[in-house]
């Protein structure tokens, strides 16, 4: 059964993705994001050394807002290469590892939830690496009452 609530989540997900990315260049200009971000380098002013990067969590509240935390660990987590707090944050099952690129840039598109105990976060993200920013999605399992990474994509 659980298995095949996550194939359902993952096969919801997918479409999701594929409709958001399915828009041509004629769209009307997207409105600003839910949320920004704020931004600070090292004080030594070095490029691409951004540490504090966060979506704003005021506005938030329940299980919206226990996201929102779990995501701003994670990049808290990434950009200062603490891969034993990050990989807390995730399903024990799904075996992830951090990456080395540092997270730029972080703004909240869209909170999701597909059942009381799964949701997804979907945020627009730039590295710094100079790529362009890309959406990134989160998806969320409830285990428990706390709110853990099941997958990002």
């Amino acid at each position: 059964m659980r298995i095949k609530n996550m194939l359902l989540v993952s096969s919801m997900v997918l479409s999701i993705l594929l409709m958001s990315g399915c828009g041509s260049e004629k769209t009307p200009a997207k409105s600003e994001p839910a949320q920004s971000t704020s931004e600070g380098t090292t004080e030594t002013g070095e490029k691409d050394q951004v540490k504090d990067v966060y979506i704003d969590e005021a506005g938030h509240k329940g299980d919206e807002l226990e996201m929102i935390k779990v995501v701003n660990l994670a990049t808290k987590y990434r950009n200062e290469g603490n891969e034993e707090e990050y990989l807390k944050l995730f399903n024990q099952n799904n075996v992830k590892t951090l990456n080395s690129k540092k997270i730029k840039s972080l703004e909240l598109e869209d909170i999701s939830f597909m059942s009381d105990d799964v949701g997804t976060v979907r945020t627009t993200i730039q590295y710094d690496n100079g790529e362009e920013p890309s959406i990134a999605l989160f998806i969320f399992e409830k285990s428990g009452d706390k709110w853990i990474i099941s997958g990002t994509d």
